[in-house]
C-alpha cells in the first residue's frame, strides 16, 4: 500500500482534466485507509496539523493530518507511459515546493491554485512526456528529487549528476560537455561554473580518487543550477536540441567565458 502524498494545492471547485490526468477533490475518505491513497492533495496544512503550526519540522505532516475532516484533491492518472511519482514530483518541481519531499517543511508551506499558470507548466511537460514516451525528463526530475532526501550531501551531488546526464542525453565527455551546453542553454556563466565543478566532485569519486567533503550550502548551489536547467521545458514545452547547442558550443566557443576551467 502506497502512502499518502503531500502536495500543497488547492482542491480543485470543479474537475480539471490535462490529458487523462484528472484533478477532482472531496472532503474526508469514506473511511478508507489513508495508506491506500497513492496521491492526495491537502488544502490547507496549518488546519490539519495538530502540533505547533510555527515549528512544522517537529513532526511528520503525514501523521498529522485528520483524514476524515481535511478536503483532498484526488488525482486520477489514468496515463500509461507518467508515474504517479513523477506527476507528485512536477507538482513540487513547478510550485518549487522541495521541502515537501522529505514531508517536514521547516516553514509553514504556500497554498497554491490550480491556475492557468500552474495547468500551462504543467501540461508542457506531460505533453512531451505523453507523445515521444520520452522518460529522460521524468528520469531527470524524479533524480533531482530524490538529492534533496539525501542526508549526504556528496549522495545529492550524485543524483544531480544523473539527472544532468539523463536530461541531456549523453554521458561521455562529461564534464567540459555539460557545463558548455548549459552555457549554451542559459546564458549562465555562473551556472555553467557550477556544472563544471560539480562534475569536477563527480569524476574524483567514481574515479576513486578521493571522497570529497561535500557542505549542503554547495548542494544547494548545484541544485539550484539544475532546477534552472529542468525548467526548460516546464517554460517551453519542448526538450532542448542538444544537436543544435553543440554546433553553438562550436560556433561561439571564443565567446564563451572558460577561464576558471582546467
Amino acid at each position: 500500500m502506497k502512502r499518502i502524498s503531500i502536495i500543497n494545492i488547492k482542491p480543485p471547485k470543479r474537475e480539471i482534466v490535462i490529458g487523462n490526468i484528472k484533478f477532482t477533490s472531496q472532503i474526508g475518505i469514506d473511511g478508507t485507509e489513508i495508506s491506500s491513497f497513492p496521491m492526495r492533495c491537502v488544502e490547507f496544512f496549518a488546519a490539519a496539523f495538530s502540533g505547533n503550526p510555527t515549528n512544522w519540522k517537529d513532526g511528520d505532516i503525514n501523521s498529522n493530518i485528520d483524514p476524515h475532516q481535511t478536503r483532498w484533491t484526488i488525482i486520477q492518472n489514468d496515463e500509461k507511459y507518467i508515474t504517479n511519482n513523477f506527476i507528485q514530483n512536477l507538482i513540487l518541481f513547478i510550485n518549487e515546493d522541495f521541502e515537501l519531499i522529505n514531508q517536514r517543511p521547516e516553514s509553514e508551506p504556500t497554498i497554491r491554485d490550480l491556475d492557468e499558470e500552474f495547468l500551462s507548466k504543467m501540461k508542457n511537460i506531460l505533453e512531451i512526456c505523453r507523445k515521444k514516451k520520452n522518460l529522460k525528463i521524468q528520469i531527470s526530475l524524479n533524480r533531482l528529487m530524490t538529492s534533496f532526501t539525501r542526508s549526504e550531501p556528496l549522495d545529492g551531488v550524485l543524483d544531480l549528476c544523473s539527472s544532468i546526464e539523463a536530461f541531456y542525453g549523453i554521458s561521455d565527455e562529461l564534464r567540459l560537455r555539460i557545463s558548455l551546453i548549459t552555457f549554451q542553454l542559459l546564458k549562465s556563466k555562473s551556472c555553467m561554473e557550477n556544472m563544471y565543478e560539480m562534475y569536477g566532485i563527480r569524476n574524483d569519486f567514481i574515479h576513486g580518487n578521493s571522497i570529497p567533503n561535500i557542505t549542503p550550502d554547495q548542494l544547494e548551489k548545484y541544485q539550484k543550477t539544475v532546477i534552472e536547467i529542468l525548467k526548460f521545458p516546464v517554460k517551453t514545452g519542448k526538450m532542448p536540441d542538444i544537436g543544435e547547442l553543440n554546433s553553438n558550443i562550436i560556433k561561439t566557443i571564443p565567446n564563451i567565458p572558460i577561464d576558471n576551467f582546467t
